[in-house]
């Protein structure tokens, strides 16, 4: 009976005869039978990857790395793919550091690390890759091109605005009616600092009023993830799930937490009791709404709320409960809408 090798050298034949339909279809053939031969499964994705078909190109990169994850040429193909197809530097950089263990010279992968690091604005470990180049090729010109790059971006860095500053000028775009200008000086913000959270909540208000809901929820949960101490945000995040998304689980756990920071947080004390009715708590909302006549005995929505649920108790009646509260209107910066 012919070897697997035997088989695959005429499958090779085949390929390097560039016929790739039949190169496709002699590999997957031959897969059927020896599913875990990976070099099989990455010659399949430089093949599918050459016919465009990025999808099958993934799947089988990825086999043929997790067959042989110490193999440089299938981290690196895959890496590739990642890097460049996919958008996934963080995993690509992954597998790049994986090859520089074992080829801690390979200029190529090298720079490409220090590219990597560039992307994820992560300036001084790019230095450290492109220095290395350096040290190993000095006459590298690429390696000392991008090291003066860094080095000019970084000083004309310096003397640009810093964060804080920049967000003091939009605030009166956040007072005005241009939501697109808002948008776009908060957006640049977050060019130079992509963690500030107060630029992420308020391009949240500004989205869900442009009603754009999926980029506005992307930056509620950013602020709130940044920021999980600020309660404006994570109201804001709360808010959204509740009346935009229909999360109400998701939304009352925030509100909970909430409350252990500040127990006395009337419209959050509230908001929790109108979702514990519309659960079909009625005793657990009872305690938010006594909680509030008890902060605030002159509060006519807790009173109110009350009263309902006593006349549908009376009634025996277990309908669902109408909870017209009104939400408030999401928060940006420090302003109270």
């Amino acid at each position: 009976m012919e070897s697997k090798n035997n088989i695959y050298q005429g499958i090779q034949a085949i390929m390097s005869a560039n016929n790739k339909e039949a190169g496709i279809w002699a590999l997957e053939k031959f897969l059927e039978t020896y599913p875990d031969f990976s070099k099989a499964h990455n010659d399949l994705g430089v093949l599918y990857y050459n016919e465009g078909n990025k999808d099958k190109a993934s799947i089988h990169y990825e086999k043929a790395a997790k067959l042989q994850p110490e193999n440089p040429v299938f981290n690196k193909n895959l890496a590739d793919f990642y890097y460049s197809e996919l958008g996934r530097p963080q995993e690509a950089l992954d597998l790049y550091l994986k090859i520089l263990k074992s080829n801690p010279e390979d200029i190529g992968t090298l720079l490409i690390a220090g590219h990597i690091y560039v992307s994820l604005k992560k300036f001084n470990n790019a230095k450290v890759f492109y220095n290395r180049v350096l040290e190993i090729e000095p006459w590298n010109q690429d390696a000392r091109e991008y090291l003066e790059k860094l080095e000019n971006y970084e000083q004309a860095v310096s003397v640009v605005k810093s964060p804080d500053e920049m967000y003091k000028e939009i605030e009166p775009l956040l007072n005005g009616n241009n939501h697109k200008d808002a948008i776009n000086a908060l957006e640049r913000l977050l060019e130079a600092d992509s963690d500030y959270a107060l630029a992420h909540n308020d391009l949240g208000v500004l989205y869900y009023k442009e009603g754009n809901k999926n980029k506005a929820l992307t930056h509620y949960k950013k602020a709130a993830g940044l920021m999980p101490e600020n309660i404006t945000f994570q109201k804001n995040l709360a808010d959204f799930y509740y009346v935009e998304s229909g999360l109400i689980k998701e939304a009352l756990e925030i509100y909970v937490r909430i409350l252990e920071r500040n127990p006395g947080d009337i419209e959050t004390l509230l908001i929790t009791g109108h979702i514990c009715v519309s659960l079909k708590k009625f005793d657990d909302a009872k305690v938010f709404y006594n909680r509030v006549l008890e902060i605030e005995p002159w509060n006519s929505d807790a009173f109110q709320s009350l009263e309902k649920l006593k006349d549908y108790a009376k009634a025996g009646n277990e309908t669902r409960y109408d909870s017209s509260f009104g939400i408030r209107e999401n928060r940006a910066g420090n302003m109270t809408y």
